[in-house]
């Protein structure tokens, strides 16, 4: 399988993408015959009901594998391994969400770069011979339904089963657009762009699950392992270096640039329905990228200027910090009188190291003999 390096990497020309979309999806619009969006879905999007019971049922699926996992293997090893109150609510999430990720996109990406190389070098390629009604490819059509049924459960369990957080109604917003474009480029056969736009938004996904989780696991018990951190700031470095690659580079250039109607016509020269509602919605899904790279500007600009001395999750709810913060209080208060050191005032461990952030905050003091 030969490939080149510019054929995967496109030269980034952000500014063209802009003036293509700002001329032509008007003119799309304008000139293309279409009897309305309601009136296309009858006519060009075709989807059963067997597939709809399928997706459902691998959704209900996914909840009990979830709930299984919950309940036998992540809520014991939290148990077990001591973690704090609200670590042990928050670790068995992300857990699974890691697991989930790395096994979808590594079929995504098998199906893709694997079986059909061609279409992530020239994404315009999967317009060729497309009709409404043509077969979807076997591999495909599963990584569809896990796909599907993933984000159908993913909707409900961010409503009833995870931790609450500042950004929870974005994630809710998320999951229903995708659900809806996953829905959508399956009905109307655009399932190669589909597939596309899971390979560059699952990746890093793999990496800030991983990188919570090691967050999770660095303070158990009555001490800090620092294997931890250094294993959650290394996964936090490939998360932002794959983001800026993935979602900020290729997921324009190779799927908002080839859905446009000049480059999805290239092999293709008939009508295209749903164009101008593709477009809105995978860009829509950008601008979602956009804000929640905000949040790793802000996570990056408070490791840079020491505001946070250590990796966390600056999405966590208020009431879980101060719960956190009053159990580590609670506890240098109790050790306090037994730390030897640079001295302690008024409870408060007075290190000229720790205070400086040249050395570790000592959260469980040793007891002096």
């Amino acid at each position: 399988m030969s490939w080149s390096w510019s054929e995967y990497f496109p030269y980034p020309d952000y500014l063209r993408l802009f003036r293509m979309v700002v001329t032509e999806l008007p003119e799309y619009y304008r000139t293309e015959p279409s009897e309305g969006t309601l009136n296309e879905l009858r006519l060009y999007s075709h989807i059963t009901w067997g597939d709809v019971r399928v997706g459902v049922l691998m959704a209900v699926v996914w909840t009990i594998i979830r709930t299984l996992l919950t309940v036998l293997i992540f809520k014991p090893v939290g148990r077990y391994l001591e973690l704090t109150k609200s670590n042990q609510a928050k670790m068995p999430e992300s857990a699974w969400r890691f697991f989930f990720y790395l096994t979808s996109w590594s079929c995504v990406a098998y199906t893709l770069l694997w079986n059909h190389a061609e279409i992530v070098r020239d994404p315009p390629k999967s317009f060729i011979g497309w009709s409404s009604d043509m077969e979807v490819a076997w591999d495909v059509k599963m990584c569809y339904l896990i796909q599907g049924s993933y984000y159908l459960h993913g909707l409900v369990t961010v409503l009833i089963l995870d931790v609450w957080r500042s950004d929870s109604m974005v994630l809710c917003m998320h999951h229903v657009l995708t659900l809806v474009l996953i829905t959508l480029s399956y009905a109307c056969r655009y399932h190669f762009l589909g597939l596309m736009v899971v390979l560059y938004h699952d990746f890093n996904d793999i990496f800030l699950e991983f990188s919570k989780c090691q967050i999770y696991l660095k303070d158990r018990g009555n001490k800090k392992y620092m294997i931890h951190e250094y294993l959650a700031n290394a996964g936090f470095a490939v998360f932002t270096v794959s983001w800026c690659i993935m979602r900020m580079y290729l997921y324009p250039l190779k799927v908002l640039y080839n859905v446009l109607p000049s480059t999805a016509k290239i092999y293709y020269k008939d009508h295209l329905p749903f164009g101008l509602e593709c477009n809105s919605m995978m860009w829509l899904l950008m601008c979602l990228d956009i804000y929640w790279f905000v949040y790793i500007v802000i996570f990056l600009y408070k490791i840079f200027t020491k505001e946070l001395s250590e990796f966390e999750d600056i999405r966590e709810d208020n009431e879980e910090i101060e719960e956190d913060k009053k159990v580590k209080e609670e506890k240098e208060k109790n050790g306090a009188k037994h730390v030897s050191g640079d001295g302690v005032a008024n409870g408060v461990i007075t290190d000229t190291a720790a205070i400086n952030g040249n050395g570790l905050k000592k959260r469980h003091p040793i007891p002096s003999s």
